[in-house]
Formats: C-alpha cells, structure tokens, sequence
C-alpha cells in the first residue's frame, strides 16, 4: 500500500495540499456535525434553565417555610406549600389554630 503512495507522491512532483473535493468533503462533514450538535445544545441549554428555576422555587419554598411573615417570623407552619415537581404552589387550608396566636379570620367567621 505504501508502495502505491509512493508512486503516485512521485509521479505529481513537488505538488503538496490538498485538493478542492478534499476540501469540501471536509467542510461538509464539519457543517453535518455542527447541525447536529447546535439543537442539542440549545436542549441542553433549556432543561439547565427549568432546572435552576426548579431548584430556586424549592429555595423559595424553605425560605417561606422558616420564615411565616403572617406568623410573625415564627417558624411554625407555612403560608404556603409546594407540589412535587417544584413550580405549582398550593395554598393550604385553615389547618388547626397555632398555639400562641389568634387567628382572626376563624373568630370572625364563628361570630356570624
């Protein structure tokens, strides 16, 4: 095989490059890689970002969770809860009194 190539090394002379067709080849293959790649990053891209927003509603939520502004900083249950996947907040229900505190709206109701 080596022989072949060195015949034909040879027979062009001092001639050294490559050709045009090898060229395109090249450049084709390159853009068919490049198409290929591109979409799957722009994917990749878009799940990091539902990723970071899901990650930062849970932070969110723990947050709410220590801090209950409508309990006056009292760590005691929280105004709000979070569903599974992370993104859809659930306002619980009355739930029973917390000790301590008077919870108005359930006096006012009791007193119609």
């Amino acid at each position: 095989m080596g022989s072949v190539w060195h015949k034909k090394r040879k027979a062009l002379g001092a001639q050294q490059g490559f050709t045009l067709i090898e060229l395109m080849i090249v450049v084709a293959i390159i853009g068919i890689l490049a198409a290929i790649a591109i979409p799957l990053y722009a994917n990749v891209q878009t799940r990091a970002r539902v990723a970071k927003a899901q990650a930062d509603t849970r932070t969110l939520a723990s947050s709410v969770r220590l801090f209950d502004v409508s309990g006056n900083g009292s760590a005691e249950g929280a105004a709000v809860t979070y569903s599974g996947d992370g993104c859809s907040p659930q306002t619980p229900g009355p739930g029973p009194p917390r000790p301590g505190r008077v919870d108005h709206e359930r006096v006012n109701r009791q007193a119609e």
